[in-house]
């Protein structure tokens, strides 16, 4: 489906929608159904709409009879206090602020456009963030943006947030450039997320410490396994660029790692990234503790509102985050010439 389609809504790719579809009849007259999500696909074959809770529901475009565009939900809808500055915040803007939490080893600019190169290790330390006015028309941008990444040995790639960059992913589109790999971006104010009771767990056992060090040990390392694999020689260096940086660990009585997080902290709002628990120390709450130790790091820093980025198939993930009072900011995708490979578990 294209945006010839007579549901302008479901040319929207990354936009949340809600989409009414036909799904039987009864004495003569339709059934309708309704799905309310991100729209991930939408073409001849399919629409793709994704819902809250991490399921992925695919529509036959021929049964769809209307579709339309539907905002964030808000603080008084969601029942969940607590994110009116986070959600105040503009796209743009707070694409900004993350990408101060997450730099390249090298960082460049076209125009109002941020290139990031970091040797391959992490999308977003190796793409260009396309917030703001290139100052070239956008086909030269774009072009501009594909020889930078050449001349570094690497693939161009695109994170673009949306709907801010609707016309750089339909640009992109246009290209055969292939989409997919996306988040959704989280957002809470951590006042009232430190304010909410604490989700129950079983007690830790005898020893066990959680801590926040300026900068990531080796155990602390080991412990990040970037989506699945292992990390690069380099991948300290990225890790540890930040102007303010908090690295929480949950740490058993022998000093082995069994949950990570990392905090950075940029005009008043807390990134957190790279949440990891060991397998073996799963189903105990140790995401959450990890998350609110950074919480509360941040604040006594001046720290205002929180964002972070999963992957909408994380059904766990979102579960806990949104427990903890995180709504739905936006939502990212990648684009690459070459395509993406399958995200890989975080």
């Amino acid at each position: 489906m294209s945006s010839a389609s007579p549901f302008p809504a479901l040319s929207r790719t990354g936009r949340r929608v809600s989409v009414r579809r036909v799904v039987g009849t009864t004495q003569g007259r339709p059934l309708f159904s309704d799905v309310l999500g991100l729209l991930e696909r939408t073409d001849a074959e399919a629409v793709v709409v994704r819902r809250a809770d991490g399921t992925a529901e695919t529509l036959d475009p021929a049964s769809i009879s209307a579709a339309r565009l539907v905002p964030p939900p808000s603080v008084s809808s969601t029942g969940r206090a607590g994110a009116v500055h986070a959600l105040a915040t503009s796209v743009a803007e707070l694409e900004r602020i993350a990408a101060l939490g997450w730099l390249g080893l090298e960082n460049a600019q076209v125009g109002g456009w941020l290139l990031r190169a970091a040797g391959g290790f992490t999308g977003r330390a190796n793409s260009a963030l396309p917030v703001g006015d290139p100052g070239l028309p956008l086909p030269e941008a774009v072009d501009a943006v594909a020889a930078w990444y050449a001349e570094r040995g690497l693939p161009p790639r695109f994170q673009v947030p949306l709907p801010h960059a609707d016309e750089v992913d339909a640009e992109l589109a246009g290209r055969g450039w292939p989409g997919g790999d996306g988040a959704l971006v989280l957002v809470a104010d951590l006042e009232p997320l430190l304010a909410r009771p604490a989700a129950a767990r079983p007690p830790s056992p005898a020893g066990e410490v959680v801590r926040i060090d300026l900068r990531p040990d080796a155990a602390w390392l080991g412990a990040y396994h970037y989506r699945g694999g292992q990390l690069p020689a380099h991948a300290r260096e990225v890790v540890e660029r930040g102007a303010r940086l908090g690295f929480a660990s949950v740490r058993a009585a022998d000093g082995s790692v069994l949950a990570i997080a990392r905090g950075s902290l940029d005009e008043g709002w807390l990134g957190v990234t790279a949440v990891e628990v060991e397998p073996s120390a799963r189903r105990r709450g140790l995401a959450g503790v990890v998350l609110r130790e950074l919480a509360g790091w941040a604040v006594g820093l001046g720290g205002v509102s929180c964002y972070l980025q999963v992957s909408p198939a994380n059904a766990p993930a979102l579960a806990l985050y949104r427990a903890a009072g995180f709504v739905d900011h936006h939502w990212y995708q990648y684009r690459s010439p070459g395509g993406l490979p399958e995200r890989l578990p975080e």
